[in-house]
C-alpha cells in the first residue's frame, strides 16, 4: 500500500470542505474522505459496533443513508463499522468519534459518552443521567412447527456473545426441561433438523427461517429484552456535542418504518406483517444496561444456563436487569 505524503493529504482535506457528498451505499471506511461541491460546517465521525446479529441488512449502511440525508444540512458524517474489539483498540491508540452505535457488549462507551437530555426510556441511564438513547431494537421468539406447550421438553437457544435470551425465557410463562444453547446458525441449523424441538431465537433467526421458505410460529417473548441499540454522543467540543447531538436526534427520529431496510424493529410501536407483527414493544418491562461489564454478562449467561431455582434466577436477575 501507497503511504499518503503531506501534500496529498492536504488536498484530500481540501476537497472535503470544498466539494459536495458523492452518495455512496456502503459504510465508509476513515481514511476515505468523500468528494463534495459544496461547503459543510463540519465534518462528524460515527462508529457502528455490532454486538448482536441484527435483521436483514447492515445497520451501518443504514445509518450512512440516513447520515447522507442529513449531510444536506450541511454537516457531513463519516460512518465506519467496527467489532467490539476494534473500537476498544481504536479508542486506546488515542482516536475517538463523535457518536458511538452500540448495544450491550461494549460497555467501554461509558468511559466516553456525554450526558444527554432526559428520555422516556431508562435503558441508558447511570445512576439516574441518560448518556445513550435507543434507536432499533431486536426482540426474543419461541419458533416451532406446531404449538409451544408451557413445559417445553427441549429447546435450541440461539446465543450471541453478550446476550441472554434464557432471562426472556425466565420472565415468561414457558419452561423448559433441557436447554441446548448454540450460536445462532448452528442453533437454526439444529432446529431444522428436529421434529419437536422450539427454538428460543431472535428476529434475526426469524427472518433466516422466512428467507429459507420454511413455515413456523413464532411466539413472542416481550417481557425482557437486551437486543437495543444505542447512540451516544462522545464529542468533547461544545459545537461538536452540539451538532453530533443534532444526528443522534435526527436517526432516532427516522428510525420508524425506514428500519424495514434492516428487518430491526422500532423503539415504539410495530409495523410489520406476520410473524414480526406479533411482538408487541410497549410490553417489554426489562433489559440489561448496555454499560455492564462483559464478565458480568457472561457470569449471568452461565448461571442460567445451570440448573437453579426460580428464587435463584430471580435473585441473580435482579442485579443486573432495568426496569423500564
Amino acid at each position: 500500500m501507497k503511504k499518503i505524503t503531506p501534500i496529498v493529504c492536504f488536498c484530500l482535506i481540501a476537497a472535503i470542505l470544498f466539494l459536495t457528498p458523492i452518495a455512496y451505499s456502503k459504510a465508509s471506511k476513515e481514511d476515505e474522505f468523500p468528494l463534495s461541491t459544496e461547503e459543510y460546517k463540519m465534518i462528524l465521525s460515527l462508529w457502528q459496533i455490532d454486538t448482536f446479529d441484527g435483521g436483514v441488512g447492515s445497520r451501518g449502511d443504514y445509518l450512512n443513508d440516513l447520515c447522507l440525508d442529513f449531510a444536506k444540512k450541511g454537516v457531513y458524517v463519516m460512518v465506519s463499522s467496527y467489532t467490539v474489539e476494534g473500537a476498544k483498540e481504536k479508542i486506546e491508540k488515542g482516536t475517538l468519534p463523535d457518536i458511538i452505535s452500540f448495544g450491550i457488549g461494549a460497555p467501554f462507551v461509558s468511559e466516553y459518552a456525554a450526558k444527554l437530555s432526559s428520555t422516556d426510556f431508562t435503558g441508558g441511564e447511570i445512576m439516574g443521567e441518560t448518556y445513550a438513547v435507543p434507536w432499533c431494537r431486536g426482540g426474543y421468539f419461541l419458533i416451532s412447527k406446531n404449538e409451544v406447550n408451557e413445559h417445553i421438553d427441549r429447546l435450541i437457544v440461539s446465543k450471541s456473545a453478550y446476550n441472554n435470551p434464557l432471562a426472556a425465557l425466565f420472565y415468561s410463562k414457558y419452561r423448559a426441561e433441557n436447554c441446548d444453547v448454540k450460536e445462532s446458525m448452528a442453533a437454526v441449523s439444529e432446529y431444522l433438523k428436529t421434529d419437536g424441538g422450539v427454538l428460543l431465537g431472535t428476529q434475526r433467526d426469524v427472518w433466516r427461517l422466512i428467507k429459507r421458505g420454511v413455515e413456523f410460529k413464532a411466539l413472542p417473548l416481550e417481557k425482557f429484552c437486551d437486543l437495543y441499540q444505542y447512540l451516544a454522543v462522545t464529542s468533547i467540543d461544545k459545537e461538536r456535542f452540539d451538532k453530533a447531538k443534532e444526528v443522534v436526534d435526527y436517526i432516532c427520529a427516522e428510525s420508524g418504518e425506514n428500519l424495514r431496510k434492516v428487518g430491526m424493529l422500532p423503539i415504539s410501536g410495530n409495523f410489520y406483517e406476520e410473524p414480526l407483527g406479533r411482538y408487541v414493544t410497549s410490553n417489554t418491562e426489562y433489559t440489561v444496561s448496555p454499560f455492564t461489564a462483559t464478565e458480568i454478562l457472561t457470569e449471568t449467561s452461565e448461571f442460567l444456563n445451570g440448573l437453579k431455582s426460580e428464587n435463584e434466577i430471580e435473585q441473580k436477575l435482579k442485579n443486573i436487569v432495568k426496569h423500564l
